[in-house]
């Protein structure tokens, strides 16, 4: 009986000690298995997301020098290496300027030739931004000189009828375009600079507090002066088609394009751009289709 009692416990503790070891290996293998999943999920998810994991390896597009002899006509110069929208601001009639000249000394007046003459090539717009309050504008002259708010009015009035029956005469939209509208005068007029500027819409340059970034500036600097400067990737973005019509080289308008597609690419890594870029033919750098939140699509 003594014998069969310890028996009956030694089997007992056997038992015991098997099934602990079943549940120990149960319990490893369900938690393997729930990791496996785990990370199977994981690669689902990032296969699945679409989006670029690779940190992008973009590098300052090397742009060819421009040459303004082979940049089109006056126009096409105007607006590649100019303001084109603000073109009107810099038109100073022969009446205009025997205002200035009757309303200072002869030594301001001097100083203001030299300004105007100094600063009358826009192909310096490709190494600098055009400053508002600096460069010789209109709304800048008169406030300036302090010329006189009526005279001035006056002038530009006379300017606007002219243009206006020019306009319906000619079938040139340029001759629409220098129609200086009734607010426009009164700001002039006024010497109100920044109320004057802000009054026009900028599709090609762009405008950032007192300063106007050309194309031609845009061309010629690096990618770190345009973020410092808050050119954003949706401006860029919005301007890709109209660059692509501006005569530059083959060689020169694919640097460009290149440019402008690798600043939205490094605006998208950094979520500063959630749009959808398209890419002209002319680009040649290449790019995940998707970057973060933004899709790129290459034109057709």
């Amino acid at each position: 009986m003594k014998k069969s009692l310890q028996a009956l416990i030694i089997t007992g503790l056997l038992l015991t000690v098997f099934g602990t070891m079943c549940g120990c290996q149960s319990t490893a293998q369900t938690s393997q298995s729930s990791s496996d999943i785990i990370r199977s999920s994981e690669v689902e998810a990032t296969s699945n997301s679409g989006k670029s994991e690779t940190k992008l390896d973009i590098h300052e597009e090397k742009m060819p020098a421009l040459d303004i002899k082979q940049n089109g006509g006056g126009d096409e110069q105007s607006a590649f290496y100019g303001a084109q929208e603000i073109s009107k601001l810099g038109l100073f009639s022969q009446k205009f300027e025997n205002l200035v000249k009757e309303s200072c000394t002869e030594k301001e007046f001097q100083e203001y030739m030299t300004w105007s003459e100094e600063n009358d090539n826009p192909v310096d717009n490709k190494d600098r931004p055009y400053n508002i309050n600096e460069m010789p504008n209109l709304p800048n002259v008169v406030k300036k000189y302090s010329l006189n708010h009526d005279k001035v009015y006056e002038i530009l009035k006379d300017l606007q009828k002219y243009y206006t029956e020019l306009s319906s005469e000619s079938e040139n939209a340029k001759y629409a375009d220098m129609i200086y509208t009734d607010e426009e005068i009164e700001a002039i007029a006024s010497g109100d600079v920044k109320k004057c500027f802000n009054l026009f819409t900028y599709n090609t340059s762009i405008m950032k507090n007192d300063l106007i970034y050309t194309p031609a500036y845009i061309y010629n600097n690096t990618m770190d002066k345009l973020e410092e400067a808050g050119i954003t990737a949706e401006e860029i973005a919005a301007r890709t088609e109209i660059y692509g019509s501006f005569s530059l080289t083959d060689e020169q308008m694919t640097a460009l394009q290149n440019k402008m597609l690798k600043y939205v690419a490094l605006q998208a890594e950094k979520g500063n751009f959630s749009g959808t870029y398209k890419i002209p033919t002319t680009a040649t750098f290449s790019v995940p289709e998707k970057i973060g939140n933004a899709t790129f699509v290459t034109q057709t």
